[in-house]
């Protein structure tokens, strides 16, 4: 006689079932850990810690190089009036460079102004989403150079 084994009827093995909770318990863990992490980062470009100036209340994000002149012209328009802001210099930030790209970033500077992008130095733009009663004055270039 030969015996057949009846494999309807037959339960995994205790070290089956344990091997397959640990897996799955594993998966789990790794799932949610992706999902705050994405869940994180993606918090994070929305609702940015910034320095927020005291007098306008406007949270200024700006992309920027050192290199760029209009990035260096922005600087000194928002030091001219006192406008607190937080400067991203994507070539060396990581992050920044990650959220410039996931903005729309073409060219710097960039910005981003009470969640509002706005790409390259537009004066009056940024003026309008700044002002709140108070008169902000752009830098005027001239032909001079200062010693």
């Amino acid at each position: 006689m030969t015996h057949t084994k009846n494999t309807e009827n037959t339960l995994p093995s205790k070290k089956a079932w344990t091997g397959n909770r640990i897996l799955n318990l594993f998966l789990n863990i790794a799932l949610i850990g992706l999902i705050v992490w994405y869940g994180y980062k993606y918090h994070g470009l929305l609702y940015p810690t910034t320095r927020v100036s005291d007098e306008n209340k406007a949270r200024i994000i700006m992309y920027s190089t050192k290199w760029c002149p209009y990035c260096i012209e922005a600087r000194a328009m928002f030091a001219k009036n006192g406008i607190a802001y937080y400067d991203y210099n994507i070539d060396s930030s990581k992050d920044g460079k990650e959220q410039f790209f996931e903005l729309g970033g073409r060219g710097v500077p960039l910005f981003l102004i009470d969640n509002k992008v706005i790409h390259g130095l537009q004066k009056s733009r940024i003026a309008d989403l700044l002002n709140k009663g108070k008169k902000i004055s752009p830098i005027k270039k001239t032909n001079k150079l200062s010693n």
